[in-house]
């Protein structure tokens, strides 16, 4: 039972009336639901509940008693809440309860025994009866809009929130004889004798592209294990060009050839040395992708496989479901939130300088501008076939890696207080925003390399950003015009300068340059145009800036990798000329687009280690002896000019 007050700022603060299904009396109501409860503190309101009420439960226990569960979601969203239903069954075995999902979704708990009865109708006619219900538990965003789901196992999320724990975490699908035997005999005709031939399921893939593998690594894979006599079963809905994809070497030259047709044996001409060759697919492929309708069909030939290859999916919970050894392969997401609690598993976690991500969209929000497959899912076979090898001939132990939680002790690195919210989990960090000045701050320390071409090579390459740096370097040195340094031109300090693009414009000035890039790749671009560089660490004592020597210190998206950023600025500030100016660009941690889920995946990337507000900056510098003289959020990113007092 909980005690709730109204939002204030959209509700008189001693309303008192009925208000969205629930009544106030001045301000305040008594709500005994879990499902009233978290939709009120969504919108906004507060909870006031004293302790002696927090123990006032809804009594379940009367058998009239009846329940709704909502879980609107993949096929592995409703598996991983099932262990959670089938609690609050063995607690209360007299209780009634209902569940509402997505139509095909929810065909995998039917014949559940914890389950009496299957909301038919859709989401939206849902408000129409949750009134009638002793008790609602809507599971449906638990994980989506959730942090707490970064760090900790699905399952037991599902669990904590109805307060209680099964005997058993893994989920269960109950299947009926007909289904399986429906199983049995789509394999026969493909000539697969479950009796004697090796078979290993490979579920191509997931509900997004940034969690599914790439077609040609699926197809390489399948005729790399179909060589070895396996019987290889391609499982999934829709897949594009899947079905139509084949890759053969010339027996000549051995160059590899990419096809795409719909053939089961073609002539293909080398293109290399013009040899002329037969290409027959191998039988031992099964290609069932969107063959298997009835998904509950398609668990009962997950359940007669020897081994599951999937990613990051529901099959991988099927196949736990069902008993049958899996090898999942997860990336975007850390397996530890989704697989703890499993047996007969092994989860190769592949690593990736933006891993794991936690992005839940359709697309990479980071890589996905010029595929919809990001740079994380090209897995190579050489990565995943010898674990296939050494798991089915049982040489490899289950394997799931070791989750991390948060450091919610730490203080934050501009105000030092340790009053926080976290907002999310980038990696093996978490990120958290300061409830008194509004920073975004990491929660442990990072050791990143920048030494990375392709990710430099992206980013500095491009027209645009060449062409918004030259943009920003005419308006600083039009700011900058009345000359400063007595000592013949004015000197400007760039710290990150990357390939010199913003640095070339005050050389045109006369203006004497130093840029400081870490990253090799980047300095030789910038000395091509003729600038002066160092590759050293700013925050490094091997960086000796003298003191009041720069009219201009520039920090272009640069301060929010300093791991120390007071250190760092005492170092711009000593360096600085008497008149001189700060220039800084950053993320606003309080800009309006952060809050959108492509802001939270750009900006909270575990390379930022502090994203600084506005507030946060000006108390920065009020303790360091500078001011800030101008301070301007786009609503993305924050500009500043800043002096010495």
């Amino acid at each position: 039972m909980w005690l709730i007050k109204v939002n204030e700022k959209e509700f008189p603060k001693d309303a008192t009336g009925n208000i969205l299904g629930i009544d106030f009396t001045l301000g305040y109501a008594i709500v005994d639901s879990q499902y009233y409860y978290r939709f009120f503190i969504e919108k906004g309101f507060q909870d006031v509940t004293p302790k002696w009420m927090q123990d006032i439960k809804v009594d379940l226990s009367k058998p009239d008693s009846e329940v709704l569960v909502v879980r609107w979601g993949g096929f592995g969203d409703n598996l991983l809440v099932e262990p959670a239903i089938r609690s609050l069954k063995e607690k209360y075995p007299n209780i009634k309860i209902h569940f509402a999902g997505r139509a095909e979704q929810r065909r995998l708990l039917f014949m559940n025994p914890a389950i009496d009865f299957y909301f038919k109708g859709m989401k939206h006619q849902l408000s129409q009866y949750i009134g009638q219900y002793d008790e609602v538990w809507d599971f449906t965003h638990s994980i989506e809009c959730n942090p707490e789901s970064e760090y900790k196992d699905a399952k037991e999320i599902a669990c904590d929130w109805v307060g209680l724990k099964p005997k058993e975490m893994t989920p269960k699908i109950f299947l009926t004889k007909s289904e399986v035997e429906e199983a049995r005999r789509i394999l026969k005709n493909n000539k697969v004798d479950v009796s004697k031939d090796t078979i290993i399921g490979l579920h191509v893939e997931s509900s997004s592209f940034i969690r599914s593998f790439h077609p040609d690594f699926t197809i390489k894979l399948a005729n790399k294990l179909a060589k070895q006599n396996y019987k290889v079963i391609l499982l999934g809905n829709s897949y594009r060009d899947i079905q139509k994809l084949h890759f053969t070497k010339c027996p000549k030259c051995k160059k590899e050839h990419r096809i795409i047709q719909s053939n089961r044996v073609f002539k293909i001409k080398c293109k290399s040395c013009g040899k002329i060759f037969k290409y027959c697919i191998n039988p031992n492929i099964v290609n069932l992708i969107g063959k298997t309708e009835d998904i509950r069909v398609a668990s009962g030939i997950v359940k007669m496989c020897d081994l599951l290859i999937a990613p990051d999916s529901g099959f991988v919970h099927i196949a736990q479901a069902t008993g049958t050894k899996t090898l999942a392969i997860y990336c975007s997401f850390h397996a530890s939130t989704r697989c703890k609690h499993y047996k007969n598993i092994y989860v190769y976690q592949r690593p990736f300088r933006c891993a794991s991500c936690f992005q839940h969209g359709s697309k990479c929000l980071r890589w996905g501008g010029k595929s919809s497959f990001p740079p994380c899912t090209e897995i190579k076979v050489s990565e995943i076939y010898p674990l296939v090898k050494k798991l089915l001939k049982n040489k490899l132990e289950d394997y799931i890696p070791e989750g991390i939680t948060p450091k919610f002790q730490q203080k934050c690195p501009i105000c030092f207080s340790k009053k926080h919210d976290l907002i999310c989990r980038k990696g093996n960090y978490f990120y958290f925003k300061c409830l008194n000045c509004g920073s975004i701050y990491l929660d442990r320390d990072v050791n990143i390399k920048y030494n990375d071409k392709n990710y430099y090579s992206q980013i500095y390459m491009t027209k645009n950003y060449k062409e918004g740096q030259r943009k920003i370097a005419r308006v600083v040195i039009k700011q900058m015009s009345t000359r400063l340094s007595e000592d013949g031109a004015p000197r400007v300090l760039e710290i990150g300068c990357g390939i010199g693009t913003f640095l070339k414009e005050f050389k045109k000035k006369g203006w004497r340059e130093l840029g400081i890039e870490l990253n090799r790749w980047a300095n030789t671009k910038a000395r091509k145009l003729g600038i002066k560089t160092s590759i050293v660490d700013f925050e490094s004592k091997d960086c000796n800036i003298k003191p009041s020597q720069y009219d201009l210190i520039v920090a272009l998206h640069t301060i929010e990798h300093f791991k120390d950023i007071e250190k760092a600025f005492i170092k711009m500030r000593n360096g600085l000329y008497e008149k001189g100016k700060i220039f800084i660009a950053c993320p606003d941690a309080e800009g309006y687009q952060n809050n959108t889920y492509a802001h939270l995946n750009t900006y909270y990337c575990g390379e930022h280690i502090l994203l600084p507000s506005k507030k946060g900056l000006e108390i920065l510098c009020g303790r360091l002896g500078l001011q800030v003289d101008n301070i301007h959020s786009s609503g993305q990113n924050i500009l500043a000019w800043i002096s010495k007092k």
